[in-house]
């Protein structure tokens, strides 16, 4: 569905704001589209990439702590150039002793908002990253479409209306009609966390959580 679509449903089909002047207006209601997508992302992983700008990361000498794009929410996996992984190590389970070469540790820097490599590099290195990463473009025009899979636009919808409910005056929102609308956002959120780490791992497989992956 477009921006467009998305607007035309919310608007007419659900919360019936079909007499001029509109009660929320489509730049309201587009901002909310974006948040909701955002959060979508954020909290169920469902956007990744091996291949963007942000999933790279080349090395200088003698340079161990690397910024991340905010874009990046959740790292599933770094390799170097021919492929060999670079592992996840908690800080204490890093030796302390500074020596040069190769990278073939990372820890999270939680201060920095970044990595940490070692051993340091001790040369240039080209590491690629698979990520879960936020949308890369916010919606501006109707003919947009979320980045997000098709198959969740119908949720975007939930949290569009849920929020517009809960601002729908001066006096505060309709928290009585929201409430269902964000029950059903919060089980499309449960449902496509659950499919995206299905698809990526085992019908079995346990979600868990980095530093890169606070859901709020």
């Amino acid at each position: 569905m477009t921006l467009g679509e998305l607007l035309n449903d919310a608007r007419h089909a659900v919360l019936r704001d079909s007499v001029a002047p509109a009660l929320w207006p489509d730049t309201l209601l587009a901002r909310y589209f974006n948040e909701a997508e955002t959060i979508f992302a954020r909290r169920t992983h469902c956007l990744t990439s091996d291949d963007a700008p942000f999933c790279t990361l080349t090395t200088e000498a003698g340079k161990a702590k690397y910024a991340l794009s905010p874009s990046i929410i959740y790292i599933m996996e770094v390799v170097d150039e021919i492929g060999v992984p670079v592992r996840l190590r908690g800080r204490n389970r890093v030796p302390v002793s500074a020596i040069q070469g190769k990278p073939r540790v990372y820890t999270a820097d939680t201060a920095y908002k970044g990595l940490r490599l070692y051993p340091e590099p001790d040369d240039v290195y080209t590491l690629t990253m698979n990520v879960a990463h936020k949308p890369t473009k916010k919606m501006a025009h109707e003919a947009q479409k979320p980045e997000i899979p098709e198959e969740y636009h119908s949720a975007l919808i939930d949290f569009v209306v849920y929020r517009a409910l809960l601002n729908n005056g001066p006096e505060g929102g309709d928290t009585t009609a929201a409430g269902p609308f964000k029950a059903e956002w919060e089980l499309a959120l449960r449902d496509a966390k659950r499919d995206s780490y299905h698809m990526r791992n085992s019908p079995n497989a346990a979600v868990v959580n980095n530093w890169t992956g606070g859901r709020n």
